[in-house]
């Protein structure tokens, strides 16, 4: 769901929330917590455009994944453009050669 946030999780601040606000205060606490939600989103959609607009047409289908240290370093590495692997499965044999990194 939301954050991973789970239907129990989402059931307890509910009822917590009219606990410590009040029936009364609730709607008015809910409009504006959706309000923030609202512009955060939207600056950051905006962020991102400007983004990819300063980055240019070459790089317009990057993902913000794509950045992220552990994608750099696996492209680096293998020269995967597609997917991150956790971990490399290939088991080398203790005695065959290991070619030096590039």
């Amino acid at each position: 769901m939301f954050f991973d946030i789970g239907l129990l999780e989402m059931l307890a601040i509910f009822v917590i929330a009219v606990v410590v606000l009040g029936p009364e205060k609730l709607p008015k606490a809910i409009s504006q917590t959706s309000a923030l939600i609202r512009k955060v989103r939207s600056f950051s959609d905006s962020a991102r455009d400007e983004i990819r607009r300063e980055l240019g047409p070459e790089l317009a289908d990057l993902q913000l994944h794509d950045l992220h240290p552990h994608a750099l370093a696996q492209k680096a590495l293998t020269g995967a453009e597609n997917e991150l692997v956790p971990h490399a499965t290939t088991s080398a044999k203790p005695d065959s050669p290991v070619s030096p990194p590039a």
